[in-house]
């Protein structure tokens, strides 16, 4: 567990110090679908920044900030320190580290931030929904996420992000399935 999670903190840290906003798009997806399937709180963690990060990166007025650099510069040093830590098998001071990350992203957001709702609640939002799509119940993604799970309720209601993830079956799909299995 502790390889994977080494090798997901790394290559986040090197698509984040290589700004390659699309990488850390996969990334975040590839952790979420990690978490879910290994029920990890961190690996969960590291797919909510994972999905910031490249927000932030896609956002003109965030790296054009004078800001930014040193923000970008604390963040890859905390990244630095949860993989010494998982290295040491510290799973706790990998943790405060990337606690660390979402307070240095939640403190530029709301300082530079345009948006109303801020990027990590968003975060929590979209990566719960996928791990809905995956599969987890309501409750097990919004848990998983730390997302509030009356606004996950709402935000499922108004996509369709769940319905579309590749190789999953819709709701309506699952109805059909499950009346076909009890003659309804």
């Amino acid at each position: 567990m502790l390889s994977d999670l080494i090798k997901s903190v790394s290559s986040v840290r090197d698509a984040f110090a290589k700004s390659n906003s699309g990488k850390l798009g996969d990334l975040a997806h590839q952790s979420i679908e990690r978490a879910v399937f290994s029920s990890d709180p961190l690996m969960a963690q590291l797919s909510l920044i994972t999905y910031a990060l490249e927000k932030m990166l896609s956002r003109r007025h965030v790296v054009t900030s004078s800001k930014w650099p040193a923000v970008q510069q604390r963040i890859g040093v905390l990244f630095d320190e949860s993989i010494a830590a998982l290295h040491d098998g510290n799973v706790r001071k990998c943790r405060a580290a990337l606690d660390k990350i979402v307070g240095e992203t939640a403190r530029l957001d709301s300082s530079i931030g345009l948006f109303v709702v801020n990027l990590m609640e968003k975060a929590k939002l979209k990566q719960a929904s996928t791990a809905y799509a995956l599969g987890l119940s309501l409750q097990a993604a919004a848990n998983l996420t730390q997302a509030n799970q009356d606004d996950l309720l709402n935000y499922i209601g108004v996509t369709r992000i769940h319905d579309e993830q590749q190789g999953i079956k819709s709701i309506r799909e699952r109805v059909r399935e499950l009346q076909a299995l009890v003659g309804g």
